[in-house]
């Protein structure tokens, strides 16, 4: 950095100026903000009144120095740095990626540069484009990441003003998702090809998350105690990004016990001619392929997340307290395993029998 060329000259209470080469510049603080700025002048008289200028406005409360009006890609190549710097996970960064080159496309088509321009209406177009598209929470949570962008140009000081001042989102209703029955998770089970049916009876009897399985190592499980520790390595990290232990069945012990220990991963892909190394991890995608082909010859419904929902489901059926339930499964918001909670009829009607019971053993 250039260092002055001349000392200070104070102007008025707050401003002061100097010289730096040829060009006059000023100083002053404004919101506890300390602002530098060029006068674009190389006369001392003509800074001299620009200073005395910026001083009346700071008495007034006015801001001499308004946020620069930011293009949309450069306010984006900002808050991705930001949010590299921040920790934020590689599938977060890669989201935030996507939709700011949405977000520039669609503005670039009706004629829109600065994020200052990024308003309601912009939204509301943004989001009629993607109606019949996407799925309303995909919508949500695409326009959840715009706002937070906006918000980042306005802390930085990218935009004079909040643009989608006033914009509010409905958060959609979550939308139905299956849930087997234990009889049905267990005929799945025993349907499933058996190079995938420990991986896929890992997430039954534990409702964990299928890259939580998939990223299991040897080092997470202790066979002899029964339990399996869910916690980050150095290429994933869980959802939550807490560490949790869960317990492992019998059923569970006696099957991972009889897995080869080929490597650094308990569920492993089976070798091939175009992959032979055997410490390769299991294939989420080949997994619920498989798992679709089994529910289709079955006339089930579902997918790989749908064991978390049947476990959930079963423990609280089966009186578990939800505190217990949430700890095993990882969820910090009681409200999503609510939502993970679905009833069978048969369910209902054994605790329908328990109440009248009770109800009949009274005096």
């Amino acid at each position: 950095m250039k260092k002055r060329d001349s000392s200070p000259i104070q102007v008025g209470a707050r401003v002061s100026i100097y010289r730096r080469g040829k060009t006059w510049q000023c100083n002053y603080q404004v919101n506890r903000r300390q602002v530098r700025k060029s006068l674009k002048t190389q006369s001392q008289k003509q800074a001299i009144l620009l200073a005395q200028k910026i001083e009346t406005e700071l008495e007034k409360g006015l801001d001499p120095a308004p946020p620069q009006q930011a293009t949309i890609g450069e306010t984006a190549a900002a808050f991705l740095q930001c949010a590299e710097v921040e920790g934020k996970k590689k599938k977060t960064l890669a989201k935030y990626a996507q939709v700011a080159k949405e977000v520039e496309v669609h503005a670039a088509t009706l004629g829109l540069a600065k994020v200052v321009e990024l308003d309601a209406r912009f939204a509301d177009s943004w989001r009629a484009s993607m109606h019949k598209k996407r799925k309303a929470k995909t919508i949500y949570t695409l326009l959840r990441i715009l706002r937070s962008l906006v918000r980042f140009a306005i802390h930085r000081r990218m935009v004079p003003a909040d643009p989608l001042v006033g914009y509010r989102l409905k958060k959609p209703k979550p939308e139905p998702q299956p849930c087997w029955t234990p009889d049905q998770a267990e005929e799945i089970i025993t349907a499933l090809p058996a190079r995938y049916s420990p991986y896929l009876t890992f997430l039954r009897d534990t409702g964990c998350r299928a890259g939580e399985a998939k990223y299991l190592t040897w080092d997470d499980v202790d066979l002899k105690n029964q339990v399996a520790h869910i916690r980050p390595k150095d290429v994933w990290t869980p959802k939550t990004g807490d560490m949790r232990t869960v317990l492992l069945t019998p059923r569970l012990v006696s099957l991972m016990d009889k897995l080869p220990r080929n490597g650094r991963w308990v569920f492993c892909a089976p070798a091939t001619k175009q992959w032979p190394t055997k410490d390769r991890q299991v294939s989420e995608r080949r997994a619920l392929c498989a798992l679709k082909k089994t529910l289709e010859s079955l006339g089930l419904d579902g997918h790989l997340h749908t064991f978390r929902h049947t476990f959930v489901s079963q423990a609280i059926a089966r009186g578990v307290p939800v505190p217990v339930v949430r700890q095993w499964v990882g969820h910090i918001d009681p409200q999503v395993t609510e939502m993970y909670t679905h009833m069978t009829n048969k369910d209902s009607r054994r605790w329908l029998a328990a109440l009248l019971e009770d109800n009949s053993a009274k005096p």
